[in-house]
Formats: structure tokens, sequence, C-alpha cells
């Protein structure tokens, strides 16, 4: 059936084309150019429209969100970490067994524009208790330049605390548990008890500080304490 279709109506295609060439000289030709023209503008205007949907919405609707995440640091490693809809799941029994110094709760940073940093907003806490779920979005936090840590004057390290915004009122930073965590992530290196070290920085305010190893940084809203620890 299909053949017998194909067999009549190519030559009846060939005859009309015959016919409109002869009456219309190379006026086929001009219409077949302007409507390839025409397509391919058409093509083009709709490529463009298609590339800038997909990628102002695709991150939107084709990417998981990042979830929010609960690690437990011991010793300076990383030795459990949950969503935190798992932690929130784990019977009590469970969360106790866990042995840490502190503990790292992640919040994803959803709402970004250009200017945005960071991937993450960090809230240290001291005990599991204190985990909470919280939404976190354009917090207004400061910044610290610079900040380089001093090892028994004698190594020098970059504290690099990469795309996670740790400036949250309520966190301690730079007190040995927490630079013996940053050494071991960052460099493999382990911090010893008897291990001197001097934190140094340039702060919000453009002031340069030294901060010795009996001292750390309490956050504040816009702000920090030097908090110098009593033996």
């Amino acid at each position: 059936m299909w053949c017998t279709a194909i067999f009549i109506l190519a030559p009846t295609l060939y005859v009309v084309k015959t016919v409109v060439d002869y009456i219309f000289p190379n006026k086929l030709k001009l219409v077949a150019m302007k409507t390839g023209w025409y397509t391919m503008e058409l093509c083009s205007k709709i490529e463009i429209h298609a590339t800038n949907f997909y990628n102002k919405y695709a991150p939107v609707l084709f990417t998981k969100n990042p979830q929010p995440m609960v690690k437990f640091i011991c010793d300076g490693a990383e030795t459990e970490k949950y969503t935190l809809t798992d932690f929130f799941n784990q019977s009590k029994n469970n969360i106790n067994k866990i042995n840490y110094d502190f503990i790292l709760h992640e919040v994803p940073i959803l709402i970004k524009d250009k200017y945005t940093k960071y991937d993450n907003y960090v809230l240290r806490y001291q005990n599991v208790t204190d985990v909470i779920g919280v939404e976190l979005n354009s917090l207004k936090c400061f910044e610290l330049n610079m900040i380089q840590m001093k090892v028994n004057d004698v190594d020098d390290y970059t504290i690099d605390l990469g795309r996670n915004q740790f400036m949250i009122s309520g966190n301690i930073l730079f007190d040995r548990k927490f630079l013996k965590w940053c050494l071991n992530s960052n460099y493999n290196v382990v911090l010893e008890e008897e291990d001197k070290y001097v934190i140094t920085f340039i702060d919000h305010n453009m002031n340069y500080i030294i901060l010795p190893d009996t001292s750390f940084l309490l956050i504040k809203n816009n702000n920090y304490d030097i908090i110098t620890q009593t033996i």
C-alpha cells in the first residue's frame, strides 16, 4: 500500500515542480531559500530562549536542594555524619554512643545572588541536645581575612574555611579543638596537645589581631569577643 502511494506521489510532485519552474522561473528556488532562511532564524530564536530558560530554571527544576548536615567531630576528625532528618530519626541510644568534641551543623544557603560567596552557614554546638532545625537565609555576617596559624614558631598554615560561613552569633572559633580539626581536614596535620601556636588575622574593622593559644573567639552579632581560657 505504502509502496503504491510513493510510486504515484513521486511522479506527481515532479510534474508539479516542473510546471511551476516553467511558469515561474526561479520563483520556486527563491521561495525555498526564503523559507529556509526564516526557518533557520526561527530555530535560532527558539534555541536562545530555550537556553535562557534552561539556565534560569534548571537548577530549580532538576537539581535536588542540598540537605542540612550534622557532623560529629572528635579528636580533629569527622567521625559521624547525618542529614538533619536522619539525625532526628536516630534513637537517643545511638546518638549517646557517639564520642565527639563538638558538632557542626551545616545549613545550605538556598537563596543566592551573584554576591554570595558561601554555600553553607555553619553552626557549632557543644552538646547534641543543642541541635535544632533552623532555616538561615541572607544573614549579615562579617568576615575575617588572612587567617594564619603558626605552630611552634616554625610551621605556617592558612586557615581556610572554604565556602562555609562560620561568623554566626554563638559560634566558638579558633580554640584548640577547632584548629585541630582545621589542620587535619586541610593539611592532614595532627596538632598535638603540647604544640604551641598563635593565630593572626585582619578583622572586619581592619584591625590586626594576634590570638595566642590560650584564647579563642566567641562570635556575636556583627562582632566578636576574645575569650581567654582559665587553667
